[in-house]
């Protein structure tokens, strides 16, 4: 995995923008659970591409991601990102990673990048569960989507 820093490096943002196209194209559904306004203005591509490029860095360290796995698992329980969305933008992640580095990304390139990436989701998921968790046993709290009625403006 860390042999395609160089290409991630070199691709930049392209990566992200190429994935979240192919993703949108294959999944639109998933266009809901993104803010399309960061997606429009290369915010949404140049955070992923952060997050991909630093996860092959530091893969041997995690605790260097740390914080931004917290803040990004805070935007993902905000969105009531599932595990199964997981998985999709996994697929269109390894994807991609094809598509854009030809030859390079042999099956053990993709391989290494399903292994980092499923230990890194792992991360995500067991850390959404527990804020999940933490929101529902609050007074008032609540999982999922709920029903509200406003009683005064």
């Amino acid at each position: 995995m860390q042999s395609t820093i160089p290409l991630l490096e070199s691709v930049d943002s392209a990566l992200t923008e190429h994935f979240y196209k192919r993703m949108f194209t294959h999944n639109p559904e998933l266009k809901d659970q993104f803010n399309m306004a960061s997606q429009h203005s290369g915010k949404q591509a140049t955070a992923l591409f952060n997050a991909v490029l630093a996860s092959a860095k530091f893969l041997d360290r995690p605790e260097v991601l740390a914080s931004a796995i917290e803040r990004i698992a805070q935007k993902h329980t905000s969105f009531l990102i599932t595990k199964e969305q997981s998985n999709i933008v996994g697929e269109h992640l390894f994807a991609t990673i094809k598509e854009l580095a030809g030859d390079a990304a042999t099956d053990e390139v993709i391989s290494a990048w399903a292994i980092a990436y499923g230990q890194l989701a792992d991360v995500f998921i067991a850390r959404e569960e527990k804020i999940y968790t933490s929101n529902k046993s609050q007074i008032g709290g609540w999982r999922d989507l709920s029903q509200f009625a406003v009683i005064k403006k």
